[in-house]
């Protein structure tokens, strides 16, 4: 969304007919007049744009015509229209060049569809720096498919496991002693707070979350489970048993709603529902005045990311944001580095000048802060904060409208660029949390790692199991069943032919793959 007035358009309109006209002059040579037309690189976001975000792009922009020939046009598109504007983008032959994009969104069905552009020559010759990053970090297997690189991902490492954030103060204030790294010490600092904190009337943070089936509750059940929850999410809700496959080598391909971790998570969801712990408007809204770091929620159940990160607009009076880490024994697989990143379009009017705008990025972190934060001492300023330099917002500005909250910017972390901060995490999250999970001994690759189902065979049977899901299962998600016992064993009798169809052609597909590892 623009939020820009009409003096703003004016200014916007005129800076881009001067760089137009410095682009399109004629240039002499040996009494030969020749026009030369700036490339402009087309970019789809998810997400709102900031107020903001025009007049850093501008200034972007002035940079790249002369570094390297190109402009960037970066178009954002609100969450719910996003899958079907790149769709039908891409089906009309639209030639824009790089879009947004993660494993558990629109990626695996678009490189079956063979949608997207082969980075294998590009990659090193226009962007060699990030190349050898990927190289180095070996993030270039969660992003070639049958020896092609079909994607552009980010490089921050973390893990599926659940993390348990509370407000430590309500624990002190309160004397609480529980076991926060299982679902009941969870429940029962809930309770004690429910009952003690008039702010406090739904203690879970959006447990009504857009996407219910994988957040909160069920991400702590696939945790106490050791399924594989990431690998669900991008792959219509199918997944394995983690440890099994990490130790023997063998992959059980299983959907969700027939193990034992949906079946308790909806038991939990209905308990919740019954102490109205879930509003009964929940399937229509997702829930966002109730936050943990403004001390109207008491938990959330979610990323060492979401325990570390972005604590701005923290309630600092009455909240103190304090992580565990759930079921430790438990095996947790490492998240691909495809869980964020961009996919170029096979169409791509620009893919050179595309490939070169993310070298320059990369190159410096002088551009890497201009495109993430914007320009220092507009939209953010720098500040020394446990010895590391920190981005924290202007005067009067938020994260509902400073450009470095930008939404999309997640496909653009590099680890050795990230600042933290308000935008993309606390100093505790790359110097404590980040590097705890990736020494956590049960935090394991699995031999499914660069894994992608091709579902060509299955997708009428794809389509009929996504329209069950999404009729019968938002009751069990939100806890409204009177028996979750017999929701969950009619949910599967309907899905069980669509479900078995795809199961074992995912079964087919998995065992070819670890055959060929």
């Amino acid at each position: 969304m623009s939020f820009r007035t009409p003096l703003r358009r004016v200014v916007a309109f005129s800076i881009a007919l001067c760089l137009f006209t410095a682009a399109a002059a004629p240039i002499f040579a040996g009494g030969a007049q020749e026009e030369v037309d700036v490339p402009e690189i087309q970019i789809y976001k998810v997400g709102e744009a900031m107020p903001d975000a025009d007049m850093v792009w501008d200034h972007i922009n002035e940079i790249l015509v002369e570094e390297i020939g190109a402009t960037v046009n970066v178009t954002h598109v609100p969450w719910g229209d996003y899958p079907d504007r790149l769709r039908l983008l891409l089906a009309s032959g639209d030639g824009y060049d790089l879009h947004f994009d993660a494993d558990w969104f629109n990626w695996p069905e678009l490189v079956a569809d063979d949608a997207l552009m082969p980075l294998n020559d590009l990659l090193p010759e226009y962007a060699p720096n990030l190349y050898e990053h990927y190289r180095e970090l070996g993030a270039l297997a969660d992003v070639t498919v049958d020896g092609l690189i079909y994607g552009l991902p980010a490089t921050e490492i973390g893990s599926g496991r659940a993390w348990a954030t509370v407000n430590q103060r309500w624990v002190d204030e309160f004397d609480i002693d529980v076991d926060f790294s299982t679902i009941e010490g969870v429940v029962e600092y809930a309770e004690i707070v429910t009952e003690n904190v008039d702010r406090v009337d739904y203690p879970f943070q959006q447990i009504w979350f857009a996407n219910p089936r994988y957040e909160n509750v069920m991400w702590a059940m696939f945790t106490k489970y050791g399924l594989h929850r990431e690998f669900a999410e991008g792959n219509h809700g199918f997944t394995y048993d983690i440890e099994q496959a990490y130790e023997t080598g063998e992959v059980e391909i299983v959907p969700v709603e027939r193990t034992e971790a949906y079946l308790e998570a909806a038991r939990w969801r209905q308990d919740f529902a019954e102490r109205g712990w879930i509003p009964r408007d929940a399937m229509h809204e997702e829930g966002d005045e109730y936050e943990v770091v403004q001390g109207t929620a008491a938990v959330t159940l979610r990323s060492v990311r979401d325990q570390y990160a972005t604590v701005h607009d923290v309630a600092r009076d009455i909240v103190e944001l304090q992580g565990y880490r759930m079921y430790p024994d438990s095996y947790a697989a490492f998240s691909g580095f495809m869980r964020n990143g961009f996919a170029m379009n096979r169409n791509a009017d620009n893919p050179e000048h595309a490939m070169k705008f993310m070298e320059w990025m990369y190159s410096s972190q002088e551009n890497y802060d201009l495109v993430m934060y914007g320009i220092e001492g507009e939209t953010y300023e720098l500040e020394e904060r446990e010895g590391h330099m920190t981005v924290q917002f202007v005067e009067g500005q938020d994260s509902a409208n400073a450009y470095p909250a930008t939404h999309g910017r997640w496909g653009f972390w590099r680890t050795d660029r990230q600042r933290p901060g308000v935008a993309d995490g606390a100093v505790g999250l790359y110097t404590e949390g980040i590097p705890a999970e990736q020494e956590h001994p049960t935090n394991v690759v699995t031999p499914l790692a660069g894994f992608r189902f091709d579902p060509s065979n299955v997708r009428s049977e794809i389509a009929l199991r996504d329209s069950v899901r999404d009729e019968f299962e938002p009751p069990i998600s939100h806890g409204f069943v009177d028996d979750y016992e017999a929701a969950v064993e009619e949910l599967n009798e309907r899905l069980y032919e669509p479900t078995e169809a795809i199961r074992e052609e995912m079964q087919r597909q998995v065992d070819q793959f670890l055959a060929q590892q």
